[in-house]
């Protein structure tokens, strides 16, 4: 039972080491490369896991982007399409953790979903309607609201 405790708890630290250098990482490459940097990488990114969806028979964007969330932790993901053609994305982590930024910190919110969320959702919803333009607004954020939820709102113009 010890041992266990202590192998779980070595693992949450790995976790937490390997989160810390990942925000180090992101905080890196916009100092070298300014904030395009990461919205070029992360555009080409989501783009890239867009089209690994597709070749798997994933054709649905809505299918796509619930597994996308889950895969992120997601404990529930719901989709609404509105009347306009847009839609938004509520995913619940069940916890204030965002699995992208971390801990809330409304500071980094911004170049977190400007840098890496947004850019990454356009890329990735650009393989399921190639040529269309797409719009996305942050309506809540694990890292700037203190919640657990993830909400983004979206329109395909």
């Amino acid at each position: 039972m010890m041992a266990e405790l202590h192998r779980n708890r070595g693992r949450e630290e790995l976790e937490t080491d390997y989160l810390k250098f990942f925000q180090s990482f992101i905080a890196s490459l916009v100092q070298m490369g300014g904030i395009n940097l990461l919205r070029s990488n992360s555009t080409m990114l989501g783009r890239n896991l867009g089209e690994i969806y597709k070749k798997r028979g994933v054709t649905d964007f809505h299918t796509a982007l619930k597994s996308m969330f889950r895969a992120m932790g997601g404990k529930t993901v719901e989709i609404t399409d509105d009347k306009e053609g847009g839609f938004t994305v509520e995913t619940d982590f069940g916890e204030t953790f965002c699995p992208i930024g971390g801990a809330v910190k409304p500071k980094r919110h911004e170049m977190f979903f400007e840098g890496i969320c947004k850019p990454y959702a356009i890329g990735f919803l650009s393989a399921f309607k190639q040529g269309a333009r797409l719009e996305i607004a942050c309506k809540s954020c694990v890292l700037k609201d203190a919640d657990s939820k993830c909400i983004i709102q979206a329109l395909f113009k």
